[in-house]
């Protein structure tokens, strides 16, 4: 990261493959803007529409799999059979979502006392999300998939070092039908607290470090915005007596080195049996 720059290295040659001009806060203000115009229509949309394009975005990543997967591996640097999978992963997100998102999102009606109440799922408009290098292809589609079978809109503010995959992204969902319906912006993290606080601008969702998290958090919260915190966890991996030692010290192994260890369900505490400790 340097000046008014994005720069794309490989991290394993250090090669400089390529550099993105970071937005000025005019282009900003634009991207905004055609988020909550396309946001407009797009709410009124059918779900069969999105669904559609939902679907298209699915056939466009598993069809160029082997393509966006070196873009991931030579920016961020996973091996070239983790990036694979990611690529299939989010294939089959949109697939899934694509086929059930209308049953998810159907109103569920529920007898009270004295009553009935009910829930409701409607659009709210352009969502934020701030996405981590560690999956840049897998986490923003896992957020943007839901949010735009919903009738939201999408503004991607990703890591500083995956700006490849970032424009990819952008590319890809306007080519599956998604136009100003997803919209990357090249902005510096400490420039997000306008993005967040503008009106035009529902909700924000982060994945990311207990530190980013309660940072946007509290913008997030000074601005009555709602706000989806995906941080850090403390997750623990047991071994019981009945257990497979070659197989679970393999899938221990692989599980937290995976992505160079900055994976936020990765095993961080192992619990075994006396009787197997040795």
């Amino acid at each position: 990261m340097s000046g008014h720059i994005f720069r794309s290295v490989n991290p394993y040659t250090q090669q400089l493959l390529r550099t993105y001009e970071l937005h000025t806060p005019e282009q900003v203000d634009d991207i905004i803007y055609r988020s909550h115009n396309a946001f407009q229509n797009f709410r009124n949309t059918s779900f069969a529409e999105r669904a559609q394009k939902a679907q298209r975005l699915g056939e466009i990543l598993q069809t160029r799999k082997e393509e966006f997967a070196r873009i991931i591996s030579t920016e961020m640097g996973k091996t070239i059979l983790q990036s694979r999978a990611e690529i299939q992963k989010s294939a089959d997100c949109c697939f899934y979502y694509a086929a059930n998102g209308e049953k998810l999102l159907q109103p569920k009606h529920y007898d009270v006392p004295g009553g009935k109440c009910y829930i409701l799922y409607q659009p709210l408009g352009p969502i934020l999300l701030i996405q981590p290098y560690n999956f840049p292809f897998w986490l923003p589609i896992k957020a943007c998939v839901p949010h735009l079978l919903a009738g939201n809109t999408i503004l991607l503010k990703h890591a500083y070092n995956v700006p490849e995959c970032a424009s990819t992204l952008e590319e890809i969902t306007s080519e599956a039908g998604f136009q100003d319906e997803f919209l990357n912006m090249f902005v510096e993290s400490s420039d997000t607290k306008p993005v967040i606080a503008d009106p035009r601008v529902a909700g924000v969702s982060l994945t990311g470090s207990e530190k980013a998290g309660s940072i946007v958090g509290r913008i997030a919260g000074e601005h009555l915005k709602k706000s989806v915190l995906e941080l850090g966890g403390s997750d623990p991996y047991i071994v019981l007596e009945d257990a497979d030692i070659n197989y679970a010290v393999s899938q221990l192994i692989t599980g937290r080195l995976a992505t160079q260890r900055q994976v936020c369900i990765s095993p961080k505490i192992v619990f075994v049996m006396d009787t197997m400790h040795d």
